[in-house]
């Protein structure tokens, strides 16, 4: 019998809770004009320009500091959609782009740290969207590395089908080269992008060139 009372009993505070939560600002209101009402000293209520001075003050003040409370939630939601608007924005850019990083051939150090820096900070691609690699060691490349080069590329178009543009850095033996143009070929947007004192484009690829499906080895070009 206790818990059935309980469980009224909870279920009465929620809905009153429902209600105050819906109407808090005709409750705020109420309350604030009540007690305008109370404080207000030496009022000769009979007399109809003391009372309807007083209740307008009272009510005055109500709608004042209710239509402070609306202006803090209205510029809060404000900067909130501002906010919104811009990560949707940027989260279109971001995920519209990715970058594909090769180092071929073991020459040099890795370009690794300069490739990421440029696509990130210059050409504003999410760190998730960049993928780099590097094959060959001691200055020499093997079959093997071709054929895993070939694997890469598949991975990244496995992976990226979903962006509009990509952005290729390629550092080391001239096959690597070869190898993208023969599988990224009629993909996507392509942009190379080569190395002269820093990064600099080269070569925009817009898909204007469609190859004939019956003369490629790559199932995944259309």
């Amino acid at each position: 019998m206790c818990i059935i009372k309980w469980k009224e009993v909870k279920d009465l505070i929620s809905k009153l809770w429902d209600i105050v939560s819906s109407w808090w600002a005709v409750v705020l209101f109420v309350l604030i004009f009540i007690n305008g009402l109370y404080i207000a000293k030496n009022i000769k209520w009979g007399n109809n320009f003391d009372t309807y001075n007083t209740i307008g003050v009272s009510a005055t003040v109500a709608i004042s500091f209710l239509a402070f409370v609306a202006y803090i939630q209205f510029s809060n939601n404000q900067h909130k959609k501002t906010k919104y608007i811009k990560w949707l924005n940027n989260l279109a850019t971001k995920e519209k782009q990715a970058a594909l990083m090769i180092h071929f051939g073991g020459t040099g150090a890795s370009p690794k740290n300069d490739m990421k820096n440029f696509a990130r900070d210059e050409l504003k691609i999410d760190d998730g969207h960049i993928e780099f690699r590097s094959f060959g060691k001691d200055n020499t490349v093997t079959r093997d590395d071709i054929n895993d080069l070939k694997s890469f590329i598949e991975e990244f178009q496995s992976k990226y089908g979903h962006v509009d543009e990509v952005s290729i850095f390629i550092k080391g033996a001239s096959p690597a080269y070869a190898v993208c143009a023969d599988i990224l070929s009629n993909w996507k947007t392509l942009k190379f992008y080569h190395f002269q004192q820093g990064y600099e484009l080269w070569y925009t690829s817009d898909k204007h060139a469609p190859k004939d499906k019956g003369t490629v080895g790559d199932t995944q070009i259309s």
